[in-house]
């Protein structure tokens, strides 16, 4: 995309869909509020919620005239998302979860990077993963570099994944890209999770600038999933069906692009990603046949990156180490934590990137 100049002052439009979570929101907007770049606007869309919330949010919006609430019923946070863009207007957009934790500097490394990086349409930063409580736990991506430059071709080549891309928080993308993104889709999978259409749809328009250092604490808990020790068989499952639901996305969006664009997306199943779970999800079943049949397809994967070398040799491991491994390397852990913040000593003295 051909972007306009930035502006000196930009206003950064916050968008925040909230369903429930009074317990967690007066932290979230507050570390909007202690931004070091105050040119900014909270948008905070209350999706139904049964708790306490609006009042929560309310107690804000009337000493902060930059936080204003929205309210509909419930329809899932990709809906809330599409109401906030709506009476947005700033020139950079951003999402945040009702629950997540700005660092101060978020929106003036955001808006550095685009300054330095005029052809970027899409700043990306590491996130701290965090639990209810605030403790660090890793970083997130833990050891690979998100992607930087132009990813398109890359996209198109590998399903439509981009690997190491971090989830819509730590995704922020100028005007221009999210009017070309918007509205989210607001059934099935991809409307209860409203980050993915900047994750899928924001590499196939723009170029992604890249600010080194973690910037938001991801809070992660038992009402979003993410809390519990074990994979099953089932997380596997929804997420694969998520992954269709996005390479659908990205088919129909490319062909609105332009006839025929569609039509350099490969399918789904050459992402490493997409054959690594689908090996996962065969071993987690006990189902040997189809275990050995994608273990194969992710050993002569010329596109499989080296960091796969375990998923290489686990054939060999049997049940128990194998499974003792896979939540090593998927869920939060003090091993994580350590190497996170090693890694983060390390990125925070190099310059940003694209």
């Amino acid at each position: 995309m051909q972007l306009e100049p930035m502006v000196a002052e930009p206003v950064a439009s916050v968008l925040m869909s909230n369903y429930n979570y009074a317990r967690y929101i007066g932290e979230a907007i507050q570390s909007v509020l202690d931004q070091t770049y105050g040119v900014f606007e909270l948008l905070i869309c209350d999706d139904g919620s049964t708790d306490n919330s609006c009042e929560v949010i309310e107690s804000y919006a009337n000493r902060d005239s930059r936080v204003r609430l929205f309210r509909k019923g419930n329809g899932g946070q990709a809906s809330g998302y599409n109401i906030a863009f709506e009476n947005s207007r700033g020139q950079i957009i951003c999402l945040s979860d009702s629950d997540d934790i700005w660092l101060p500097t978020k929106l003036e490394a955001v808006i550095r990077a685009f300054r330095r990086n005029p052809c970027a349409g899409m700043v990306a930063h590491p996130l701290w993963r965090v639990t209810e409580h605030r403790r660090r736990r890793g970083v997130s991506p833990l050891l690979a570099k998100i992607p930087s430059g132009w990813q398109g071709d890359n996209v198109l080549l590998t399903g439509g994944i981009l690997d190491d891309l971090p989830p819509g928080g730590g995704l922020c993308v100028r005007r221009e890209v999210a009017t070309r993104i918007f509205p989210f889709p607001e059934k099935g999978p991809l409307g209860r999770c409203g980050d993915l259409p900047f994750m899928r749809l924001g590499p196939l328009l723009t170029s992604i600038a890249v600010v080194n250092e973690p910037l938001i604490e991801w809070r992660q808990h038992g009402k979003n999933g993410f809390n519990s020790s074990q994979v099953t068989a089932s997380d596997i499952e929804r997420d694969l069906d998520r992954y269709e639901h996005e390479w659908r996305l990205q088919f129909d969006f490319l062909e609105g692009l332009e006839a025929g664009l569609c039509a350099g997306l490969r399918p789904l199943d050459v992402s490493p990603h997409v054959v690594t779970m689908k090996y996962l999800l065969a071993r987690l079943r006990h189902d040997d046949a189809s275990a050995k049949h994608h273990h194969e397809r992710m050993r002569t994967g010329s596109a499989v990156p080296v960091r796969s070398l375990f998923w290489r040799l686990s054939i060999y491991l049997p049940g128990p180490v194998f499974h003792f491994c896979v939540r090593l390397f998927i869920r939060q852990n003090v091993i994580k934590a350590f190497i996170a913040r090693l890694r983060t000593l390390i990125l925070v003295r190099s310059p940003a990137r694209v």
